[in-house]
């Protein structure tokens, strides 16, 4: 059975809402981890509300799907923030504001190979053959108007130009995995919830109130 996540039915990964010091099969402790940062760029036009992304080219992982902003967490990033900043500048050229990050998601999985990009399934999978422990931190950020142009691709030899997208646009496109399993929470729950708390005080808070914290295997 291929269980890579572009392909896995999501109606059968069971997303657990409990700590990972209680999965003792194996010890977490013993996998070795990787942490990524997923930096998510939108905007409203006419009301209606859009992200940014870009296509990946035929890569060695995960080609020609959508994307938004992000890449792996470094032993030099002062913390999770900072390394999202910096792959943000190191994609686009674009510094973000430290009042507009909001951190919206915090998901862990296991994976069977050493990339990190074949879900280990329980039940299918022994855990003998977990390679590796992955973390993803997902940040949203409003971007204005007028910084539209501050975006730059950075890097044309791995995806293509970037474009504004809405949801509907979005439903119909294969993202990876973080965009493609949360795309409709993001826009229906965490961007109104991030967008009211802007209006308001100009500011988001570092942390979203439905900032989620989950396993997923």
């Amino acid at each position: 059975m291929n269980t890579n996540f572009e392909e896995y039915n999501e109606e059968k990964i069971y997303r657990l809402q409990e700590y990972w010091d209680h999965y003792s099969e194996p010890k977490l402790k013993e996998i070795p981890t990787k942490s990524y940062t997923v930096f998510i760029p939108f905007t409203i036009q006419n009301q209606v509300v859009k992200i940014l992304v870009a296509q990946r080219l035929n890569v060695t992982i995960y080609p020609n799907q959508f994307e938004t902003v992000g890449g792996s967490i470094e032993e030099t990033d002062e913390g999770i923030f900072k390394a999202a900043k910096r792959e943000c500048r190191e994609e686009t050229s674009y510094e973000p504001e430290d009042k507009r990050m909001q951190l919206i998601l915090n998901h862990q999985y296991l994976s069977n190979n050493k990339n990190g990009t074949q879900l280990f399934v329980k039940g299918i999978h022994e855990h003998t053959q977990v390679e590796k422990r992955i973390q993803i931190y997902t940040f949203l950020y409003y971007v204005y108007p007028k910084e539209y142009s501050k975006f730059i691709n950075n890097e044309p030899d791995k995806a293509s130009t970037r474009k504004w997208m809405t949801l509907s646009e979005a439903k119909h496109e294969l993202f990876t995995p973080t965009i493609h399993y949360y795309k409709e929470e993001i826009f229906n729950k965490y961007i109104p919830a991030y967008w009211e708390e802007f209006t308001r005080k100009g500011s988001v808070c570092t942390k979203s109130k439905f900032c989620k914290e989950e396993m997923i295997y």
